[in-house]
């Protein structure tokens, strides 16, 4: 294993991670290996949870695996929050019509049902897979518990006016997916950036992040790393993006 590769492997902090991560262009076959490893084995945790923030680093064959089991896990953990954020480097084209469901589902009922930073990072990550030509699928996730979620929801909604205008007020107010208060909250927002939009971070179109915390913060040495609280998923998809 090559000493740059093993650096990412233990970096601590995710600032750390990422330089280290930028300083491996490509995985020597020794790195491959070691990185195979660790997925099969899932262990140990930090070098797991790093990989799975930087899925390039995990060798193609093992890579979609590693990112499923991860965004699967019942109840949610630090690995699911890790791959949520990995997959933001995902291409959606990239992959097939499979694939991108499988993916969007799964972040979806993530965004609905798990810990508030999951669902905020989950939430984030969706947005590459949202099409504006299903502006229904965006709304219906305005349903979320998360704060930071619907946030950036509404935020979508915003960008998604550039393109089809008042239209996307339209189908808010048209919608039977979300109750009556979050229905006029959400137009009333759209109405306000169509008519008067701000700039700058005060724009309506500008999303929210949270903070990512460190494995060590999130999990007490010897224990599952639990992110809580967290939402029971239901047992199957609720819809479909392709």
């Amino acid at each position: 294993m090559t000493s740059e590769f093993e650096l990412v492997l233990a970096a601590e902090d995710l600032d750390d991670l990422l330089a280290a991560a930028g300083r491996v262009p490509e995985l020597s076959e020794s790195d491959q290996q070691a990185a195979r490893a660790i997925v099969t084995s899932w262990s140990p945790l930090q070098a797991l949870a790093n990989l799975l923030f930087h899925p390039r680093l995990i060798p193609e064959d093992s890579r979609l695996p590693a990112i499923f089991r991860a965004l699967d896990q019942s109840p949610p953990d630090y690995f699911t929050l890790a791959a949520a954020v990995g997959v933001q480097s995902m291409r959606p084209t990239g992959h097939s019509p499979l694939v991108r469901q499988h993916v969007a589902e799964t972040l979806s009922r993530l965004t609905m049902h798990a810990a508030d930073v999951i669902a905020a990072r989950a939430e984030y990550t969706l947005e590459n897979f949202l099409e504006p030509s299903r502006l229904e699928d965006a709304i219906l996730l305005l349903r979320t518990p998360c704060e930071t979620a619907r946030h950036n929801l509404v935020a979508w909604l915003a960008r998604a006016t550039k393109s089809r205008g008042r239209e996307v007020v339209a189908a808010v107010e048209a919608s039977k997916d979300i109750g009556f208060r979050l229905r006029w909250s959400v137009s009333r927002k759209l109405h306000a950036h169509l008519s008067r939009p701000k700039k700058g971070f005060q724009s309506q179109e500008m999303p929210l992040l949270t903070y990512i915390p460190n494995l060590n913060e999130a999990c007490v040495p010897g224990c599952a790393p639990r992110l809580s609280p967290s939402r029971r998923l239901p047992d199957a998809p609720w819809w479909k993006f392709w």
